[in-house]
């Protein structure tokens, strides 16, 4: 989860390793970036990855269940941490010294022994935002922009289904608004365009995507209508059809909600106005709960 501080928005990232115990991943302005392995009955001493550390950070593990953090430090560079057998190796993977390129919305995973990197950065010339790959392996490679972004304020979502790749990303033509899915081929190192569930003329400000284990796909997004913030559902079955759109919920309120699977139910979760609230759906999509509060409630809380 996330927690504001200081004006600023910190994430503690969670990663559970193979004997069950909880590695952390954190930034404090005292501590920098740190993390602490957590067992069930006791946590390690806090370990220092980076002094001058930020707020931006991802952290993830690999195939062979190794640690890895990419993170931007206070002199814009983005550096990549990884663990081995020597200790936490560290590797500079972009040098942007003088914040030219305004990289933020780090985001990465491990996909067969490489690592998939995404972030914003503004593009050298018209400065406009624009969504960028970075395929980290031994050989050196170039970023990719991956399409132009309306604004910043705007989510992509990337998630990994058993070895496959599949990006969500809001863009915006000259009359409409569209969430495009894209598939990764690793081993051409080429994005191809899957489908275009929505179109929409009202703005389109987040999306989230889920498979279950029956290959059923769940995509969630947000839609600005007059002042409404509306939250919308869509699911694409086995013949490859995206089903009519659904309306869940609508408030006055931004919502940057998340969706999960959890024992064949889908959970719809969101802070609305400093308040958690949740939907269920015990059969597949199809039919969804009234809005209820959760159990949980913390208004310094964001859901990611």
């Amino acid at each position: 989860y996330d927690k504001e501080f200081l004006g600023g928005l910190l994430m503690s990232c969670f990663l559970k390793l193979p004997d069950q115990s909880v590695l952390m991943v954190d930034y404090t302005q005292r501590s920098g970036l740190y993390y602490q392995i957590f067992t069930q009955d006791q946590a390690s001493r806090p370990n220092l990855l980076l002094s001058n550390g930020t707020h931006e950070y991802i952290a993830f593990l690999d195939g062979k269940s190794r640690f890895h953090v990419i993170c931007k430090n206070s002199r814009s560079q983005i550096i990549h941490l990884r663990q081995s057998s020597d200790g936490i190796l560290k590797d500079t993977i972009l040098d942007d010294r003088n914040n030219e390129f305004k990289i933020d919305n780090l985001y990465a995973l491990s996909v067969k022994d490489q690592i998939l990197l995404l972030y914003y950065a503004d593009h050298p010339s018209t400065k406009t935002p624009q969504l960028i790959y970075h395929l980290l392996k031994k050989s050196l490679t170039t970023p990719q922009p991956l399409g132009d972004l309306n604004t910043r304020d705007i989510n992509y979502d990337c998630i990994k289904y058993n070895n496959d790749i599949l990006l969500a990303m809001i863009r915006k033509d000259k009359e409409n608004y569209n969430i495009q899915i894209n598939f990764l081929d690793i081993d051409q190192e080429q994005w191809q365009a899957l489908s275009t569930p929505v179109t929409s003329k009202f703005p389109i400000t987040y999306c989230k995507l889920s498979i279950d284990k029956k290959g059923i796909y769940h995509l969630i997004y947000v839609q600005e209508q007059y002042g409404q913030y509306q939250l919308l559902y869509k699911y694409k079955d086995k013949a490859n059809q995206w089903s009519k759109e659904r309306l869940l919920y609508s408030c006055g309120y931004p919502l940057k909600p998340i969706i999960l699977i959890y024992y064949d139910a889908l959970w719809i979760n969101w802070n609305e106005n400093e308040t958690l609230k949740a939907i269920l759906s015990v059969d597949n999509g199809n039919t969804f709960s009234k809005p209820i509060f959760t159990s949980m409630q913390d208004s310094n809380i964001s859901l990611h």
